[in-house]
């Protein structure tokens, strides 16, 4: 309550004067010198001058922009943390079968990893049956058959070190 008696008090003794020098000086001094400069540039020879002087400014950035490429990533780079694997079994399968069948897989993900010679950027490789194997966005909705398999991958400023 207090805040707005403040900002009511400031605008009647300060910002209603700003505000009406900003519309009556400011501005129709800018739009002054705009419409001059707009009458020097579209007369005579000039408009000509403006629009090759134009291309050249975007010439010349183009060129300074091969020289001095600026590390700017348009979009953005978003390597994954962790990766999924989701297995699906018929709905009321054993949970020992179900858990010997993911033991084989994550087996299966290990001797991979191994053999292509990711071993040192995988962090962990972890099995989840049961409830909490869901993915990164799904929801969870009472059904205990999900089963995953989930491998963790080190930071990528630690593996390039």
């Amino acid at each position: 309550m207090l805040l707005i008696a403040l900002i009511t008090f400031l605008n009647y003794i300060i910002f209603y004067d700003l505000s009406v020098w900003f519309q009556k000086v400011l501005l129709s001094r800018l739009e002054k010198n705009y419409a001059r400069f707009l009458n020097f540039a579209l007369s005579d020879k000039k408009p000509g001058l403006f629009l090759s002087g134009t291309f050249l400014v975007l010439v010349l950035t183009m060129i300074s922009l091969q020289i001095r490429e600026p590390n700017v990533n348009l979009f953005p780079v978003n390597d994954p943390k962790y990766l999924v694997i989701k297995t699906e079994l018929p709905l009321g399968y054993d949970i020992t079968k179900t858990d010997s069948i993911t033991y084989l897989i994550e087996k299966d993900v290990k001797e991979v990893i191994n053999e292509t010679g990711y071993s040192d950027i995988v962090e962990s490789v972890l099995s989840t049956i049961g409830k909490g194997a869901v993915g990164e966005r799904e929801t969870d909705f009472g059904t205990i058959q999900n089963k995953s398999i989930t491998m963790g991958f080190i930071d990528k400023e630690m593996y390039l070190k």
